[in-house]
C-alpha cells in the first residue's frame, strides 16, 4: 500500500469521527449564539475596557451569558 492509499484509508476511517465533532461544535455554537442574542451582546461589550473588569458592562453581560443563574 502506497502513501496515497494509506492517506485515503485514514481519511475514510476518520471521517465519521470528524463529522461527529463538527456536529457537536455546531450544536454548541448555536447555544452560545442564542445566549448572546438573548442578552443582547454587541460590539459595545468588547470596547473601551480597562482590563480589570471592574464596573465593566461587557464583563457583567458575559458573566450573565455564561452563568445565567448568577446574581448581579
Amino acid at each position: 500500500m502506497n502513501s496515497t492509499q494509506l492517506l485515503a484509508a485514514a481519511e475514510k476511517a476518520l471521517s465519521p469521527i470528524f463529522s461527529e465533532i463538527d456536529r457537536q461544535v455546531k450544536h454548541h455554537l448555536q447555544k452560545i449564539l442564542a445566549a448572546y442574542r438573548e442578552h443582547r451582546v454587541g460590539t459595545q461589550h468588547f470596547s473601551s475596557v480597562s482590563g480589570y473588569g471592574h464596573d465593566d458592562l461587557g464583563r457583567e453581560t458575559l458573566d450573565r451569558v455564561f452563568c445565567p443563574n448568577r446574581r448581579s
